[in-house]
């Protein structure tokens, strides 16, 4: 007899954890557009602020659901059949989820009414140059996007973007863009400080640190300031950006009893694909 098919694998299967226990086994098997039934691919996970609600995004759609997996809130099917959505990220307060698609357009989805509240668009409609990153600022007021050319900010009052910020290539200290510089490409990441003061981005060879409102070159960690980096890692730059702020702790004093410093000191972490190291830099480095 002929051996019996194998069950269909899930194409997506999102596992919640909240330290070693399972909250939820979510799983996605197809997707029906107004065209077609597609098979989902994720492109984006997150949980809300709330920390009642997993998000995740698909090339067609945003789905919420009760962080226990079992009752799908609602889903937001994309507008447009034209182009997929790449990524996405909540916003600070869980009101709005933007959602990038790969002709550029950030869809601005509102949670409470559950609709789509606008739409701003990066008029960029080279796929081979899509958004593939983004990331809200701490205080909701900026958006950031990543392209391999670009990292623009946006501005959510006015529903625009405000600044393209300059990425000079290792060899150039110019914080302008001009025809005749090298620019840094394939730029793979950016995030805001948890002050909310700074923005980082990064290709595999240099992060820039830029201040928020001056959008010039505050700070530049490139292969020539760390060094020549071996085959296969090293260099100032990074795939990943993880920027954290921690409590600078006790301060020891020699007359009495330890007093307590309400200082606050800053890492931003960075690792790179197929490097096998995690760079940390403080904020005093």
């Amino acid at each position: 007899t002929a051996p019996s098919a194998a069950p269909a694998v899930p194409a997506i299967t999102v596992i919640v954890m909240k330290g070693d226990t399972q909250l939820c086994k979510i799983t996605l098997e197809s997707e029906t557009t107004t065209t077609e039934t597609t098979t989902p691919s994720l492109r984006g996970l997150s949980i809300h602020p709330s920390q009642e609600y997993v998000i995740i995004l698909t090339q067609n759609r945003v789905y919420i659901y009760a962080v226990d997996g079992q009752q799908l809130i609602t889903y937001f099917q994309s507008p447009s059949s034209a182009s997929e959505y790449q990524c996405g990220k909540i916003h600070p307060d869980g009101l709005i989820y933007c959602a990038i698609t790969s002709e550029g357009a950030l869809d601005l989805w509102d949670f409470k009414n559950q609709s789509l509240a606008s739409t701003m668009n990066s008029n960029n409609n080279n796929k081979t140059d899509a958004i593939t990153s983004v990331t809200f600022s701490p205080n909701g007021y900026h958006l950031a996007t990543v392209s391999s050319s670009a990292t623009t900010v946006w501005d959510l009052k006015k529903q625009a973007s405000i600044a393209t910020l300059p990425a000079p290539a290792d060899n150039s200290d110019s914080n302008n863009n001009n025809n005749n510089e090298a620019m840094m490409s394939n730029i793979q990441c950016c995030t805001f400080d948890p002050s909310g003061k700074y923005l980082a981005y990064a290709n595999e060879q240099t992060t820039i640190i830029t201040t928020v409102k001056e959008w010039g070159i505050t700070a530049k960690l490139s292969c020539a300031e760390t060094g020549t980096p071996a085959a296969g890692g090293g260099g100032g730059g990074a795939t990943s950006i993880s920027w954290t702020m921690k409590k600078a702790g006790n301060q020891n004093n020699d007359d009495g009893p330890s007093k307590q410093n309400d200082a606050k000191e800053e890492w931003i972490i960075m690792t790179k694909q197929n490097e096998r190291a995690v760079r940390i830099y403080g904020s005093q480095s």
